[in-house]
């Protein structure tokens, strides 16, 4: 692979234009199927306008070619994250019925793209459409269960938790599990960790997730999507779990402006019962992506300004939200709700317009986030050691006030930062503060490191803070 994509680099500007779109081929696959996947767009979008702009005759050659090329093309941008792109190339490979009719793999494999992109979006109605195209095709199991229909299932699995079914969710993903090395692994995983946490059992989640990120490491196959879908699923089941510091500590995968790590931070935000930071929050994206985003941010809006008081703001969101189920049948988003304040939206959503189909369908979604959180538990020793620590004393100073040496007082701050999601002493005892394991304010949002000082006291934090002991799981 590293023979062909150099000499695809090397030999660019002297092949003529089929050559030069083959060698742009080779080297966008190359990059995607060896973790490379936000390079091989670069390659891939080269292609395709080589492809484009090229006269037919220069391409006569590869003619019956083409569409393969558009697909690969298409998977490229799909696996960098590029899926309005990713839709239109696998729509120019052919996806339509007509195009399904034909029988070429190529055919259900573009119309797989087209699916799961649409899912992933929001875009529910119509990638019920596109897989009921699929459905009505002819092609071997072989072919729909294999790698070229493979997308196909990830979008079915999005769909079927739409529609509140997270068994479905399973045997879609169940579908691949003997697929060790296909190139989706990882989106599958996320979307079966999903699952559970539509489940109520967050915990085995977060363990798929684990593992499979333990299977792919060793192969540098986790590409820069993988690690934001992979993100994305660590800290909503952290955040189930009530583990807030662990589910920020998983948002640091994304890069800082991206509009995904807004919502979920924003989520977060909700859950710590900080409404007018929510709002904050959502308000420095530019740009949401996809229905399913923005009912998401719609949704987490009206619940802030729900919580604050401010009815307008919570009906005109509301009313926003109401017509993308209407016109996407998205709901899922409805989730992130904390199971305190889905009432009072549930009333709101039906004085804006929202039909009882609706609403019975938002209800029955699972409540798995609550505003108050599930406490860290942490030994009696931990809470020792993280009371000291919130004078800012040092692990000696910590050791000899315990009677203890350097070394255990070291293996229990490790558990207490592995517990509370942080890798430094600021983040650990924001965490804390946040999970109401210590006393007395927490540390400002916009300055993670930066704790409330007071007359005496050097170390920014106020003198006095006891830990509480966490009862419960």
């Amino acid at each position: 692979m590293t023979l062909a994509l150099g000499a695809s680099r090397a030999s660019r500007g002297r092949q003529r234009v089929a050559e030069r779109a083959g060698l742009a081929l080779i080297e966008s696959v190359v990059l995607r199927i060896t973790g490379r996947a936000a390079d091989s767009v670069v390659a891939a979008r080269r292609m395709s306008t080589l492809l484009d702009e090229a006269p037919p005759a220069d391409l006569e050659e590869i003619a019956d070619q083409i569409d393969g090329y558009r697909l690969q093309g298409a998977l490229s941008l799909f696996r960098g994250g590029a899926l309005s792109a990713a839709r239109v190339a696998a729509e120019r490979a052919g996806s339509s019925a007509f195009a399904l009719s034909s029988g070429r793999p190529e055919a259900l494999g573009a119309a797989s793209v087209v699916g799961a992109v649409q899912a992933i979006l929001g875009e529910c109605r119509d990638a019920d459409k596109t897989l009921a195209r699929i459905d009505a095709s002819d092609y071997p199991d072989t072919l729909r269960d294999g790698y070229v229909g493979s997308l196909s299932h990830l979008a079915r699995g999005i769909l079927a938790l739409e529609r509140n079914d997270p068994d479905a969710a399973e045997r879609a993903v169940g579908l691949l599990r003997d697929h060790d090395n296909i190139e989706h692994g990882m989106l599958f995983t996320v979307l079966g960790a999903l699952a559970w946490l539509w489940r109520g059992r967050p915990q085995i989640g977060l363990q798929l997730l684990d593992e499979r990120e333990a299977v792919d490491r060793p192969r540098d196959r986790t590409s820069q999507e993988d690690r934001r879908a992979l993100a994305a699923g660590r800290m909503l089941l952290h955040s189930a779990l009530g583990e807030y510091g662990a589910a920020r500590g998983a948002l640091r995968a994304f890069e800082r402006n991206d509009p995904v790590a807004g919502v979920l931070e924003a989520s977060v935000l909700l859950l710590e019962q900080r409404p007018d930071l929510v709002v904050e929050r959502l308000g420095r994206i530019r740009d949401l992506p996809g229905s399913r985003l923005q009912a998401a941010a719609d949704l987490l809006v009206a619940c802030a300004a729900q919580v604050a008081g401010d009815d307008g703001v919570t009906e005109t969101a509301m009313r926003r939200f109401v017509a993308l189920v209407a016109v996407h049948d998205v709901v899922s988003p409805f989730v992130l709700i904390p199971e305190e304040h889905r009432a009072a939206l549930l009333v709101i959503a039906e004085r804006v317009g929202a039909d009882a189909a609706t609403l019975a369908r938002l209800r029955d979604l699972p409540a798995p986030f609550r505003a108050t959180g599930t406490r860290v538990a942490l030994t009696r020793r931990e809470t020792e050691v993280l009371e000291k620590l919130s004078t800012n004393a040092s692990q000696a100073d910590i050791a000899r006030a315990l009677s203890v040496s350097t070394n255990t007082v070291k293996s229990q701050v490790r558990s207490l930062y592995r517990k509370l999601g942080a890798s430094q002493r600021d983040e650990a005892l924001r965490a804390a503060y946040l999970q109401g394991l210590l006393e007395g304010p927490a540390p400002r949002h916009d300055d993670p490191g930066r704790r409330p000082r007071t007359r005496g006291d050097e170390t920014g934090v106020k003198s006095g803070c006891r830990p509480r002991l966490a009862s419960g799981p």
